[in-house]
């Protein structure tokens, strides 16, 4: 009997051993964003989370880039786990990443962003 192998490669902005949990969004078009873009859902697509707007509450991290500039895109978000801070992006409107834990507090979303330096 012949096994298959495969190697995982976890990602880089994967940290700790909480549980993670990932699943396909459709990502709107209109830009090309990296992997660790912190994310903001309107109940359909996902965008880069930006406050304020219909998209100022953080929900999610991609995955992977995702180039959505032509159009919507699909692509794996993480909707659970402990991540980098450092490998994880933000923008701006977000002053810190104290202020992103907040908002992930408020929807209970099980996404930990910590930083690895003390």
């Amino acid at each position: 009997m012949a096994f298959d192998t495969e190697t995982h490669t976890p990602s880089s902005l994967l940290i700790g051993d909480y549980p993670v949990h990932n699943e396909a969004v459709t990502i709107s078009g209109g830009a090309a964003l990296i992997a660790g873009t912190l994310l903001a859902t309107d109940g359909t697509t996902f965008q880069e989370a930006v406050t304020p707007g219909a998209f100022a509450q953080p929900i999610g991290v991609l995955a992977v880039d995702a180039d959505a500039s032509g159009g919507n895109v699909t692509a794996p978000a993480y909707l659970s786990g402990k991540l980098d801070e450092a490998k994880c992006t933000k923008d701006a409107s977000f002053a810190t990443w104290d202020i992103v834990r907040a908002a992930l507090r408020v929807v209970a979303a099980p996404l930990f962003i910590v930083s690895l330096v003390k």
